[in-house]
C-alpha cells in the first residue's frame, strides 16, 4: 500500500458535537488527525469505533414500509401521502419534526429538516436540545437580553475554572476540550469540581466537592456568599452588572456551614474553593449534563454564570466569551413563525407524548424523526410509546435499526457521517474559535442509503412545499444539486447555496484550508469585544440576578431536597459516561451498554446487603426496571449511577419532573429505591 493511502483520507468525525478531525484508512480504521488545527490528533474511543459501521451488516440499507423492504419510490409515496393526509386533516400543526444528535445529524441535515418543516408551515420542532441545553438559552435571554448569546469558557486563557456535571476526560463533547483542560492543569491553574463521583477531573482538581446529587445550587450560593463577604470579586468587571445587591441578599442565608450540611461536604472546602477562585480571577465555568438535566437546570446555569460574573469573567479573556459562529441564527429565526411553547423555535421533547395523546383537532398526526430514537431517549417510555402508536404516519430517517424505526410507518436508510459530505457549523459555543469544516465522504453508502438532504428535497417536491417556504431558495438548491451531474440533491450542491443564504455571507470572510476536506476559520482567540457588543439589555448591562430566577431559586431551595422522594432513599445518576459507550448506535457493532448495570459504592451496597452481581429492581415514580449491581469506589454513599443511554433507562425517568424555567426533564438525578429480586414478589 502506498504511504498516502496508509495515511488515510481526511474527514471529520460526526459521533458527537466535538467534530474532531479524523483520518480513515482504506480498511475502515479511524484515527485522530494530528494536523487538525483544533483537535490535534485527539479522538475518543467512540470516534475510533465509528468506522466499524461502514458496510456493517446491521445497517439500514433499504427503505422499509411497515417493516417490509420496498423500492424508494414506494417508500417516498407512502411517506408523502401520509404527511399530506395529516396536513389535510389537521393543518400544518398536525405534522411535527423530531431532530436528534446522532447519525445522520449534521448542519446540512438540520438545515434541510428545518427548511422542510418550515415549508409545511408547522412550528412543531421537537429537538433533543430540549433534553439538555435549552436552559442555556433561557439563561442567556434573562442575563444578556438575547437567547442566542450563549458564552463559552475561554479555556485556552483560563487560570481558574469551575466544573459542574461533566468529566471531560471521558465525555469530550467539545473539540480540543480534553487538551485545553490538560494544559490548564500543567500551568497550575485552579480547578474546582462539583461532582458526587471522584472522576478523572475530580482527581486532578484543586478542590473536589463530592456533594450529594442535586445540591449544586446550595454549594454555588455558598461560594457566592464567601466571594461577597470576603470581597474576593472583581470591583471593575469588564461588562457592567446589575442585580449584585439582590444576588448578595439571596445567598446571604447560605453560609458554608448550612450548604455543607445539605450537600454533605466539608464547609472548609467550600471556603477554600471560593478563595482559590477569587485569587485566580477572572474565572470560567464549564457546565454539562449532570447539572443541566435536572429540575434546577436553569438555576444551576445561572448561579455558575453568576460566580463567573462576580469574579470578572463575563466578557474577559480567561472567563466566558462569545463565539458568534457563521450561521445567522437571528435571520433564520425570523424566516418563520415560532411555536408559543418553544425556546428559540425548539420544543422540549417532554411535550411530545402530550401532543400525541391530545384530542384537539390539530393534534399531532404525523411525525418525522431524524437522527434520533425517541422511543428510547425520551423520559417515561411507556407514555411516549402510547403516543407514538397513535400516530397516523411515522417517518424515520436513520443509519441503523432502533426502537423507533421498529414502530415506523416508513423507515428511510441514511448515509453514515463518513459516507457523505457534511459541514459543521451548529452550536458555536462548543468551539474555541469561529470555525467551520467540511466532512469528506470516505466510503460510499451501503445498499440504497441516501443523504437526508436528498430525502427532504424529494419529500418537499412531492408535497409541493418549498424548503423554508421560499421557492427561490428551493429552486436554487435544486439547480445546484442538478449541476453536480447526478440529478439528485447532493450535499455539496446544496451546500453551495444553503450556507451563503443562511450565514449572511459570513463564510466569505473565512480562510480556506486543508483539514477535513476544507475548513473555514478565523485565527486567534475569541474577541471580548464581540461579547460586550452582543449585550441586548438596556445600557449593554448584564442582569446578574433576574427576578424570575431569584424567585425560582427561593421556591426550589425552600422545598424538600430533590434527592429524596416518598421513601425513595437513593439518587440514581444517569449521566455516567463510559469510554466505549457514549453513542448508542455503536451497540450494532458490539459497543455500548446492552443492559442496565447499577453502580454503587462498596459501603452503600454492603449497607443494603448487596454485592457485586446482585440482581435488583430499580423503582422510581414511573416504573421498575431490572438491573445488576456493580461496585464502584469512586461513588459516594447515597448515590447510584448507570451509563448514559442504557437500554430501558427511560422506563424509569419522569416526563413531568421538569425544570419550570426551561422544561428540561430531571433525567440526571432520579429518586429511586432498590428492591432485591428475592424480595420483589417473584418479579425478575
Amino acid at each position: 500500500m502506498n504511504p498516502a493511502a496508509e495515511e488515510g483520507v481526511r474527514s471529520t468525525c460526526g459521533e458527537c458535537l466535538a467534530a474532531c478531525g479524523v483520518r480513515v484508512t482504506p480498511d475502515g480504521r479511524v484515527r485522530g488527525d494530528g494536523e487538525h488545527p483544533l483537535s490535534r490528533g485527539y479522538l475518543c474511543q467512540n470516534g475510533r469505533a465509528s468506522g466499524q459501521l461502514l458496510g456493517h451488516p446491521g445497517r439500514l440499507t433499504r427503505p422499509l414500509v411497515e417493516g417490509e423492504a420496498v423500492p424508494w419510490e414506494r417508500a417516498l409515496d407512502r411517506a408523502s401521502h401520509g404527511l399530506a393526509a395529516a396536513l389535510d386533516a389537521g393543518g400544518p400543526e398536525a405534522v411535527g419534526l423530531y431532530f436528534g444528535a446522532g447519525d445522520p445529524a449534521g448542519s446540512l441535515a438540520f438545515l434541510a429538516a428545518s427548511g422542510f418543516l418550515q415549508g409545511l408551515g408547522s412550528t412543531r420542532h421537537y429537538n433533543v436540545l430540549g433534553l439538555e441545553a435549552t436552559h442555556r438559552l433561557v439563561a442567556a435571554r434573562a442575563l444578556f437580553g438575547d437567547p442566542l448569546v450563549v458564552p463559552r469558557p475561554d479555556l485556552e486563557a483560563a487560570s481558574a475554572l469551575l466544573v459542574l456535571g461533566t468529566n471531560p476526560a471521558v465525555s469530550n463533547d467539545e473539540v480540543g476540550l480534553a487538551e485545553a483542560l490538560e494544559a490548564l492543569r500543567r500551568r497550575r491553574g485552579v480547578t474546582v469540581v462539583l461532582d458526587p463521583c471522584r472522576t478523572e477531573a475530580a482527581r486532578h482538581a484543586s478542590v473536589h466537592l463530592a456533594l450529594r446529587p442535586g445540591t449544586d445550587a446550595e454549594v454555588l450560593l455558598a461560594l457566592l456568599r464567601v466571594l461577597f463577604t470576603e470581597r474576593l470579586g472583581d470591583p471593575r468587571p469588564p461588562v457592567p452588572l446589575d442585580g449584585a445587591l439582590a444576588l448578595r441578599a439571596l445567598c446571604e442565608p447560605w453560609t458554608p456551614e448550612r450548604a455543607a450540611a445539605v450537600a454533605d461536604v466539608p464547609a472548609g472546602d467550600i471556603v477554600r474553593a471560593a478563595r482559590l477562585l477569587g485569587a485566580a480571577r477572572p474565572a470560567a465555568a464549564l457546565t454539562r449534563l449532570g447539572v443541566a438535566m435536572s429540575r434546577r437546570a436553569t438555576v444551576n446555569e445561572w448561579l455558575a454564570l453568576a460566580v463567573v460574573g462576580v469574579l470578572g469573567g463575563l466578557g474577559a479573556r480567561g472567563g466566558q466569551l462569545l463565539n458568534p459562529g457563521f450561521l445567522d441564527f437571528h435571520a433564520m429565526m425570523k424566516r418563520g413563525r415560532q411555536h408559543p411553547g418553544s425556546i428559540a423555535g425548539l420544543l422540549p421533547p417532554t411535550r411530545l407524548a402530550g401532543d400525541l395523546l391530545a384530542d384537539a383537532p390539530d393534534r399531532l398526526r404525523a411525525l418525522v424523526v431524524v437522527a434520533a430514537d425517541p422511543a428510547e431517549s425520551v423520559p417515561n417510555t411507556a407514555r411516549l410509546l402510547r403516543g407514538l402508536q397513535r400516530l397516523d404516519t411515522l417517518v424515520v430517517l436513520d443509519v441503523v435499526p432502533t426502537a423507533t424505526t421498529a414502530l415506523a410507518t416508513v423507515a428511510l436508510p441514511c448515509a453514515h457521517h463518513l459516507e457523505k459530505e457534511d459541514t459543521h457549523l451548529l452550536l458555536p459555543d462548543r468551539v474555541p474559535r469561529t470555525w467551520a469544516s467540511l466532512s469528506r465522504a470516505v466510503a460510499p453508502p451501503p445498499g440504497e442509503a441516501r443523504s437526508e438532504v436528498a430525502i427532504f428535497l424529494e419529500l418537499s417536491r412531492r408535497l409541493g412545499t418549498p424548503l423554508f417556504g421560499a421557492r427561490a431558495v428551493d429552486h436554487a438548491v435544486r439547480a445546484a444539486s442538478a449541476f453536480e451531474g447526478r440529478g439528485l440533491a447532493t450535499p455539496s450542491g446544496a451546500l453551495r447555496v444553503l450556507l451563503p443564504l443562511l450565514t449572511g455571507f459570513k463564510l466569505t470572510r473565512g480562510r480556506l484550508g486543508a483539514p477535513g476536506g476544507w475548513s473555514l476559520g478565523r485565527d486567534g482567540a475569541l474577541d471580548p469585544e464581540v461579547f460586550r457588543a452582543a449585550m441586548a439589555r438596556p445600557g449593554g448591562r448584564i442582569d446578574l440576578c433576574p427576578d424570575a430566577f431569584r424567585q425560582e431559586a427561593e421556591r426550589a431551595l425552600a422545598a424538600p431536597s430533590e434527592v429524596t422522594d416518598g421513601g425513595r432513599d437513593l439518587v440514581l445518576m444517569t449521566c455516567r459516561r463510559g469510554r466505549a459507550g457514549i453513542n448508542g448506535k455503536l451497540r450494532v457493532v458490539g459497543r455500548g451498554a446492552t443492559a442496565l448495570v447499577l453502580h454503587l459504592s462498596p459501603s452503600e451496597a454492603s449497607r443494603r446487603g448487596l454485592s457485586e452481581g446482585s440482581r435488583v429492581l430499580v423503582e422510581t415514580r414511573v416504573g421498575r426496571e431490572p438491573a445488576v449491581v456493580a461496585l464502584d469506589a469512586v461513588l459516594r454513599d447515597g448515590a447510584a449511577s448507570v451509563e448514559f443511554g442504557s437500554p430501558g433507562l427511560n422506563r424509569l425517568t419522569d416526563d413531568e419532573d421538569l425544570d419550570p424555567l426551561s422544561g428540561i426533564p430531571a433525567l440526571a438525578t432520579v429518586p429511586c429505591r432498590l428492591i432485591p429480586v428475592a424480595n420483589a414478589g417473584g418479579v425478575a
